[in-house]
């Protein structure tokens, strides 16, 4: 009986801290003792009503914090895509399903934006001026040397050589006829 009134209350205060970790948002520490009050009482007793009735209000609770971390996973999912974290974002999308199934449709749309937004950043690695273009730095460089002088010439009126400037940067990059 003794045994019992202490397992009782160190269930009691386990549910405590639990609803304060879960008040701070520390979801994984809340999920723990909640998980250990619960195992405390089914040992405790199975017949009596005040201990089931607490057993079944601790479900509840814990249901509740399975739902707000697993939401709170999808909300780092969804930071981490728009940073390209995408293998983390891939985690925290599968550990929130984990914990809260029901928000299995959210997370398959943040998985088919995951696939795309890493197809995206695929192609715009291999496509950068840089990695198509090994020059491509070199020629900017004198393009902004060119571009630099053209108008120190324009500004001194030496209206020939601020077009000879111009004219070298149309031939390193004939493209761009902005410069």
């Amino acid at each position: 009986r003794i045994r019992r009134r202490r397992q009782l209350i160190k269930a009691n205060l386990l549910i405590k801290d639990a609803n304060t970790s879960l008040k701070e948002k520390e979801y994984v520490d809340a999920i723990d003792k909640y998980t250990q009050a619960e195992k405390i009482l089914k040992d405790v007793s199975n017949s009596t009503p005040s201990v089931l009735e607490k057993l079944a209000s601790l479900r509840k609770t814990l249901g509740q914090c399975y739902n707000e971390y697993a939401l709170h996973l999808i909300k780092l999912a969804r930071e981490e895509v728009d940073v390209s974290k995408f293998d983390q974002a891939e985690q925290n999308i599968a550990r929130a399903i984990e914990f809260d199934p029901s928000l299995k449709p959210q997370a398959q749309y943040l998985q088919k934006l995951i696939h795309q937004q890493r197809e995206q950043a695929e192609v715009d690695q291999a496509t950068m001026a840089e990695n198509i273009d090994p020059e491509y730095r070199t020629r900017l460089k004198k393009i902004l040397i060119k571009k630099a002088e053209a108008k120190v010439f324009a500004k001194h009126e030496v209206w020939n050589r601020a077009r000879n400037a111009y004219q070298d940067i149309l031939l390193t990059q004939p493209g761009n006829q902005d410069e």
